[in-house]
C-alpha cells in the first residue's frame, strides 16, 4: 500500500497554531477537513464536495464553534450531525498559559440541523477528573446518546435523553487503562467498535473490542499491536466491510532534542481488519494487515540549525543573552551548573578551583551595576566548563551521602567536601539539592540531630558533651539548632524521652 504526499494543509498565519485534524465522510459522500486553531480557541473545517476527483476542490473555511474538537462527528438518525467540541478544564492547557475565555467548560456537543451549514452548541457532562476530553457521541438504538470521555483513570461515559441538550454526569464506563485518546463507532452491522488499549496504565496493547449489546458487554478483542507507546486511534469502516484504523507510535512529542527524537519511532501506522477478525481474536480475513507503517519520519533536514534551542548546541553569545535574561544571579549560576555541570567532573584541581572562584565572583556582583562584568565572567566561566568533557554523575548522588555519613562528627567545610570528592563545590551543592531537595548542610544538621536524640534519649552525656561528639564546637548554636528541628530544647526533649521510656517498662501507673 502507498500513500500521495499531503494534498491540504491548514494554515492561519504565522502567529496561529492549526492543530488535532479530522478526517470525515458524511452522509452526502463530502470529505471534512477540520481543524482547531490557537490561539483563536476556535474549530474550523473545509468541504470537498468531490473528494474522489483527480484535483480536490475545498470550501472556504468556516467556523464550527469554541475550543477544540479532535474525534469524528456523528451522524443520527434523525439527519442531525453532532460535533464534540470541548472547552478544556482551566488546569488543562495545550500550551502553558493560553486558556480561552468563559466560565462553562464542558465535553460539548455542537448540533446542525442542515448539513453542515449553521451550529448549535447544545449541553455536556460534568466529569471528574478530566484530562483532555477527546469526546466521542454514539446514538444507541433506543435513542439515547451516549458519550466517551478521556478521563484521568481511563474513559468515562454519560447519556442524553433529550438529544444531546443535557448530559447525566459523567460516570467510570468500566474501561481503567492509560488518560488516552480512544475510538468508538457503530457499524453497519450493528454492533460497536471499541478501540482503547488492553491496560490498565500504559499506552500499550491496542486492541478492536466489538459490542452487540449497546456497549454493555463487549465480547470479542483482537490486538492490534502489543508495544509501548503505541496511541491516537481513528477509524473508517469501508462499503466492503473492512476496517481502517490509524494510530501512531513513539510519537516523540516530549523529546528535548534531537538525539533523544532519535531513539523514537515516529510512525503513523495502520490496521486493516473486518469484524471476523475481532471475533475469532486473529487474523482470519484475507487481505487484513496489522502495523503497517504509513509514515515514518527520518533525520531532520530543515533550515534550523538547533530545533529544539538545546543549551548545548547554542552559541556561547546565544547562551549567555539566555542566561543573562535570568531574574537573579544565583538563578543564573544554577542553570549553567545545570546545563554544563558535568563537565567539570574531568576537569583538573587547579582548574576547578579556578572555576570556584569565578563563580563566587559572578555570585557577588551587582546585575544592575556591572552588568558588562558579569557577562564577562560568565563567558569565563562557560570557558572553563567546556574544557571539562561531559560525563555521567550517577553515582555522584550516593558517594555524596555516604562521604557525608562517614564524617558526620568531623566538622568539615563545603570547601574541604568538595575537595575529598574531587568536585566542584557549586556543583556539588547543585547536584545535592537537585537530587534530595535540601542542603548538604540541612542534610548534615538532620542527621547530627538524630543521633543527638539517641543520645539525649539513652546516655548521660552533657549536651555539651554531645554537641563536641556531633562535630559542633558551640553548645548554644547546637541547642539553637536543635530547638528548630524539635521544637523543644535538648534538656526538654531529654525529659519528655525519659518519661516515655518510663511508660514502655511499666514505670508509672
Amino acid at each position: 500500500m502507498t500513500w500521495s504526499e499531503p494534498v491540504a494543509v491548514a494554515y492561519n498565519g504565522p502567529a496561529s497554531r492549526c492543530y488535532d485534524p479530522c478526517l470525515w465522510m458524511d452522509m452526502l459522500g463530502r470529505l471534512w477537513f477540520i481543524w482547531s486553531i490557537m490561539p483563536e480557541h476556535a474549530v474550523y473545517a473545509s468541504l470537498c464536495n468531490n473528494p474522489d476527483a483527480d484535483i480536490l476542490n475545498w470550501s472556504k473555511p468556516f467556523i464550527i464553534g469554541k475550543d477544540v474538537m479532535m474525534n469524528k462527528p456523528t451522524f443520527l438518525s434523525t439527519g442531525e450531525l453532532m460535533f464534540p467540541i470541548a472547552v478544556w478544564d482551566r488546569n488543562v492547557q495545550a500550551v502553558k498559559g493560553c486558556v480561552s475565555e468563559g466560565e462553562e467548560r464542558l465535553p460539548f456537543v455542537y448540533r446542525s440541523t442542515d448539513c453542515g451549514t449553521t451550529f448549535e452548541r447544545l449541553g455536556g457532562p460534568k466529569v471528574e477528573k478530566r484530562s483532555f476530553d477527546e469526546h466521542m457521541i454514539l446514538e444507541l438504538s433506543d435513542g439515547r446518546l451516549m458519550m466517551f470521555i478521556r478521563t484521568l483513570y481511563g474513559i468515562g461515559k454519560s447519556y442524553s435523553y433529550d438529544g444531546g441538550r443535557t448530559w447525566t454526569d459523567a460516570e467510570a464506563s468500566g474501561y481503567v487503562g492509560p488518560s488516552t485518546r480512544f475510538h468508538i463507532r457503530r457499524l453497519s452491522s450493528g454492533r460497536i467498535l471499541l478501540i482503547y488499549h488492553d491496560s490498565t496504565s500504559k499506552r500499550s496493547n491496542l486492541a478492536a473490542y466489538l459490542s452487540e449489546d449497546e456497549g454493555e458487554t463487549w465480547k470479542w478483542k483482537l490486538l492490534l499491536d502489543e508495544r509501548d507507546n503505541v496511541s491516537y486511534p481513528d477509524a473508517v469502516e469501508a462499503k466492503n466491510g473492512y476496517i481502517y484504523i490509524i494510530y501512531d507510535r513513539e510519537r516523540g512529542a516530549f523529546c528535548k532534542g534531537l538525539e533523544e527524537l532519535y531513539h523514537n519511532a515516529r510512525e503513523i501506522l495502520m490496521a486493516k481488519i473486518t469484524e471476523e477478525d475481532i471475533i475469532a481474536g486473529k487474523i482470519v480475513s484475507k487481505d487484513s494487515r496489522l502495523k503497517q507503517i504509513v509514515s515514518k519520519l527520518g533525520v531532520y533536514l530543515g533550515p534550523m540549525i538547533n530545533p529544539y534551542s538545546e543549551k548545548l548546541l547554542l552559541s556561547t553569545d546565544e547562551y549567555v543573552k539566555q542566561v543573562m535574561d535570568l531574574p537573579a544571579n544565583e538563578k543564573m549560576i544554577d542553570s549553567i551548573l545545570e546545563d554544563f555541570g558535568r563537565c567539570s567532573l574531568t576537569l583538573d584541581w587547579d582548574t576547578i578551583q579556578n572555576l570556584n572562584a569565578k563563580i563566587e565572583y559572578a555570585l557577588n556582583l551587582d546585575k544592575k551595576t556591572s552588568r558588562k562584568e558579569l557577562e564577562k565572567t560568565i563567558r569565563e566561566i562557560l570557558f572553563i566548563f567546556k574544557k571539562g568533557e561531559e560525563a555521567n554523575p550517577v553515582d555522584l548522588f550516593p558517594k555524596m551521602i555516604a562521604y557525608i555519613n562517614n564524617n558526620l562528627c568531623v566538622d568539615l567545610s563545603l570547601d574541604e567536601m568538595a575537595q575529598a570528592l574531587h568536585l566542584s563545590k557549586f556543583y556539588m551543592c547543585h547536584l545535592f539539592k537537585e537530587k534530595a531537595k535540601i542542603t548538604i548542610m540541612s542534610y548534615r544538621n538532620a542527621r547530627r540531630i538524630q543521633l543527638a536524640k539517641k543520645q539525649l534519649a539513652t546516655t548521660e552525656l552533657s549536651i555539651t558533651d554531645i554537641a563536641l561528639s556531633l562535630g559542633y564546637t558551640d553548645a548554644a548554636y547546637f541547642s539553637k539548632l536543635f530547638m528548630q528541628y524539635e521544637g523543644m530544647t535538648p534538656t526538654q526533649y531529654r525529659k519528655t524521652s525519659r518519661k516515655i521510656n518510663n511508660m514502655d517498662e511499666g514505670g508509672l501507673s
